[in-house]
């Protein structure tokens, strides 16, 4: 009877023991629950109050690196403009909005607490205008950035003899005549000055015997064939030197390096 009884007393204190663990972990979840949701009120308070408080109201918006576009452009853009609050401005759509504009490249916004917004953009950067039918603005990777209004005034190189194909070309033996010409225009090489002050007025393509750039403001033509720019025009410095002005020349053909042809100018 005893065995009996004490078999039951340690049934009833494990029963007892299972009950007040099963209790204890449903009051944990219960305040566990609790918890997360009073977390979860405050940290919604908390943004609501954060993205609709003045305290955080954009009073300055700095934008860097312009040249081509105006700060106008930049705000119609983004959207973002003076009063918004500075958390509640969406910066990935704004980027996007940014980058698929023609003339931007690349595009950052930063938040700087609490009322500033930092915009840095890398516009794209012209090159020449290529004639292909129409004209179009080529940046400096050959690519082709828009077709030419009349709304766009600056003064770029003209590229003529061009088509489609060369600036659209994949293979690499395909690209040799645009990258010979953006060579030419990006290049520090000694051309650019024999040719005029600052500039290169056009570049005539033949895909036989391949480029001719004329110099502005005085006509001077110079004939450079493809390859071994720099070479050429040191060559060329080296002859004309002997001028009394060695600017003072018309024409010269550097497509021989063996045989370089010059008309000084009358």
């Amino acid at each position: 009877m005893l065995a009996i009884k004490n078999f039951k007393n340690r049934k009833r204190k494990i029963e007892k023991e299972k009950f007040s663990g099963l209790l204890f972990a449903f009051l944990q979840i219960i305040a566990t629950g609790f918890c997360i949701i009073a977390v979860s009120y405050i940290l919604v308070a908390g943004y609501g109050f954060i993205t609709t408080s003045d305290y955080f109201a954009i009073d300055n918006i700095k934008i860097n690196n312009l040249s081509i576009l105006t700060e106008k452009d930049i705000l119609k853009q983004t959207g973002i403009k003076k009063g918004d609050n500075i958390f509640s401005v969406n910066i990935s759509k704004a980027i996007r909005s940014l980058i698929a504009h023609t003339w931007i490249e690349q595009a950052e916004i930063k938040r700087k607490p609490p009322r500033n917004i930092i915009i840095t953009v890398k516009e794209e950067n012209p090159m020449a205008i290529a004639v292909i039918g129409k004209k179009y603005i080529l940046n400096d990777k050959g690519k082709i950035i828009k077709e030419k209004k009349n709304t766009d005034t600056m003064r770029l190189p003209i590229i003529l003899g061009l088509d489609f194909s060369d600036i659209n070309a994949k293979l690499k033996e395909e690209k040799f005549l645009l990258e010979s010409i953006t060579e030419i225009l990006t290049d520090k090489n000694k051309c650019e000055k024999l040719i005029s002050q600052n500039s290169i007025a056009k570049i005539y393509v033949d895909k036989k015997i391949g480029l001719t750039i004329l110099g502005i403001p005085k006509v001077k033509k110079i004939k450079l064939g493809y390859g071994d720019f720099n070479l050429k025009c040191k060559r060329l410095k080296k002859v004309v030197s002997s001028f009394e002005n060695y600017e003072k020349f018309d024409f010269a053909d550097l497509t021989d390096l063996d045989r370089i042809v010059i008309k000084p100018a009358l």
